[in-house]
């Protein structure tokens, strides 16, 4: 299994934009203008051992949920096939919650956790679980899509209150 070295984007010299861009569009994940647009949204890049081209990618963006009625960085995720069957996805997502945690605990409150939505149909298959201890996130429900959300709630953050409380 090759090592990776997983780097905050915006601390880091040897990935640039193009190559981002370039990954997103050569492996047919996003059409071009998709890409550009979310080049801001690039938390951190995972590099292979002995290469500074990219292959992995964590986004993160700010939204509240339609579903938890919360405001959530929402966390997304893309490694190349050739290095889907490693740990690379896995450190990545320690790597955003950790990161994210991190600055949650410096002061920044703009987002009460983070989210994501698994849409593998491989991941759903395999990790039918509540709780994926793991990265501690929590299962709270599907998507109208189908998708399965868990979330990572920061220490001390607060739920709202449900609908029709006062």
């Amino acid at each position: 299994m090759s090592e990776y070295r997983i780097e905050p984007f915006a601390e880091q010299t040897r990935v640039d934009e193009q190559a981002i861009v370039e990954l997103w569009t050569g492996e047919r994940i996003l059409p071009l203008e998709e890409a550009r647009r979310r080049v801001p949204e690039v938390l951190l890049v995972g590099t292979a051992e002995g290469s500074d081209e990219p292959v992995g990618i964590s986004t993160v963006y700010l939204q509240r949920h339609p579903q938890l009625q919360l405001e959530l960085w929402h966390q997304r995720g893309f490694v190349t096939a050739e290095h889907r069957r490693t740990r690379l996805a896995t450190q990545m997502a320690l790597g955003v919650r950790d990161l994210l945690r991190e600055r949650w605990a410096a002061g920044d409150r703009r987002g009460a956790g983070i989210v994501m939505e698994v849409e593998h149909e491989g991941l759903k298959r395999d990790w039918p679980i509540a709780h994926w201890y793991w990265l501690d996130y929590l299962y709270v429900g599907d998507t109208p899509a189908g998708a399965r959300i868990y979330v990572h709630y920061f220490p001390g953050a607060e739920a709202p209150l449900p609908q029709g409380t006062t």
